[in-house]
């Protein structure tokens, strides 16, 4: 019974994030719900990036080559997302999902998302996120749902094509209800 209503939330999620992505118009403002400031004045938001000194890499140079998305040190994560959870490269945007109390969607232009699948697959662990189900076939043939945990955090990933687009990427990020 359980595995019949994830995948009733799953359907109902590929259904509702698609729609109310192509609804949003990508020129049009959006509130930025990462970068609210509180009473001090500081940001909630969680920046994406490496605290490293001294890095000779060069974000300019990788925003230069990815077709207008934002590098990992640009997306401002939503308060609330899991500062350990790793997101694809070439992520435009993590913002909160319509679809689920404790979701976030994860907009990847220009990339394949079986290639999304395969980096997520690999960063996941590295990041401290033990895979403990993978299942696909949901939307389209090969896509996936990880379940994954975390210092007692367990969260469903779900890497899909962005509409009929496989070379835009969705992931979705939810709490399990």
């Amino acid at each position: 019974m359980k595995t019949l209503l994830t995948k009733l939330l799953v359907v109902s999620l590929i259904l509702v994030v698609p729609l109310s992505l192509t609804a949003c118009d990508s020129g049009s403002e959006t509130e930025d719900v990462g970068s609210e400031q509180s009473a001090d004045g500081s940001e909630s938001g969680q920046d994406v990036g490496d605290d490293t000194a001294g890095s000779d890499t060069s974000d300019d140079a990788a925003s230069d080559t990815n077709d207008g998305a934002a590098t990992d040190a640009d997306v401002v994560l939503p308060a609330g997302f899991p500062s350990s959870m790793p997101i694809p490269d070439g992520t435009l945007e993590v913002s909160v999902s319509p679809a689920f109390d404790e979701g976030y969607d994860a907009y990847v232009p220009a990339r394949n998302y079986l290639d999304v699948i395969a980096e997520l697959e690999a960063a996941l662990p590295a990041a401290g996120w033990e895979i403990m189900e993978r299942t696909s076939g949901y939307a389209v043939k090969d896509d996936v749902l990880f379940l994954v945990t975390s210092d007692g955090l367990d969260m469903y990933v779900f890497v899909e094509p962005r509409g009929s687009d496989e070379d835009e990427t969705l992931v979705t990020y939810y709490v399990p209800e």
